[in-house]
């Protein structure tokens, strides 16, 4: 599987991600990375690696006017646009356990069912080394130390005790 990390702090949202590609017992190292950034969005992906060269290079995210709530233009033009891409790209979505994104801001997380959950933290974690990172998050999160430094130390401590999470990371931030 994987680990992906976010972090909201200041109008930006940073998501971080590793490099393992997993199938059964077998561990690949990737270099097609998992945490990328398209227009104004950062997204940081598990699962299905199609998935996540659609998000990348076919999917055109809609622009939020500002009028609506952003929590609703995610749930309603976000998802729609989104399943629309997908539909057109049906391989896309076997395999598909979910995502990180990023927007003015804020940090989401799109579930395998396309529900929008959004964190009562800061920050969120995704995939096998899950519980690892989170865990992680919340004991760094009020030390005075960069973000970038407290999603390193969570994908660290996932990769130590999940053998699914394998370097190198990734970082990418998106500012509002």
């Amino acid at each position: 599987m994987t680990c992906i990390v976010g972090f909201e702090y200041n109008n930006s949202v940073w998501i971080g991600g590793d490099s393992a590609g997993v199938c059964k017992d077998f561990v690949s190292i990737r270099s097609d990375k998992k945490v990328f950034i398209n227009q104004d969005y950062v997204f940081g992906f598990t699962g299905s690696f199609r998935m996540g060269q659609v998000l990348r290079f076919r999917f055109d995210p809609p622009k939020w006017n500002g009028t609506d709530c952003l929590e609703k233009f995610m749930v309603v033009d976000f998802i729609d646009a989104l399943k629309n891409e997908l539909k057109s790209n049906s391989d896309a979505t076997e395999g598909c356990t979910g995502f990180l994104v990023g927007y003015q801001g804020k940090l989401f997380e799109v579930d395998t069912d396309y529900q929008i959950a959004i964190s009562a933290y800061p920050y969120t974690a995704i995939g096998a080394g899950k519980e690892l990172a989170m865990g992680s998050l919340y004991t760094t999160c009020s030390l005075d130390m960069p973000v970038e430094q407290k999603l390193l130390t969570a994908l660290q401590v996932a990769q130590e005790f999940c053998s699914s999470v394998r370097e190198p990371f990734y970082i990418e931030r998106m500012n509002k």
